[in-house]
Formats: structure tokens, C-alpha cells, sequence
């Protein structure tokens, strides 16, 4: 499902996968010093960037659209 197709999009690009994890670890930090807010911030900001990535790896450049289902 979309999932999967996500998940190797993501997983194939080193860039975006470091940037996950950073984001991850800055999540995890704020939770363990008990910074609901910090950590609600860090998780809103993982989820904006790993949608930009998405949209801009599903979005065919010389339209601005969509290039339909990724591959299997």
C-alpha cells in the first residue's frame, strides 16, 4: 500500500532518512525532559517535512502534478 511505497522512498534517500532521524531523537528528547511542548513542535515539524518530501518526490517537475503510482 502507500505505506510501503513511502517507506522506500524514504528509505532510498539518505538525506531525507537523516533528517527522520534527527527529528526522531529531538522527539524522544523532549519527551524524556517532560517538554510536551518542545516535543509536540519537533513531531509537527517530522511530519510537514516527510509530506514535502513525499509530495515533491511524487510530483512530476516539468508538470507540477502528480506522476501517478509509484512503482513496485
Amino acid at each position: 500500500g502507500a505505506e510501503v511505497a513511502y517507506i522506500r522512498v524514504a528509505a532510498s534517500d539518505t538525506r531525507h532518512f537523516d533528517a527522520a532521524m534527527r527529528a526522531h531523537r529531538a522527539i524522544l528528547d523532549a519527551l524524556r525532559a517532560g517538554d510536551a511542548k518542545t516535543a509536540r513542535a519537533a513531531l509537527e515539524r517530522d511530519i510537514a517535512g516527510a509530506a514535502r518530501d513525499l509530495a515533491l518526490r511524487l510530483t512530476d517537475p516539468s508538470t507540477g502534478r502528480a506522476s501517478g503510482p509509484m512503482p513496485h
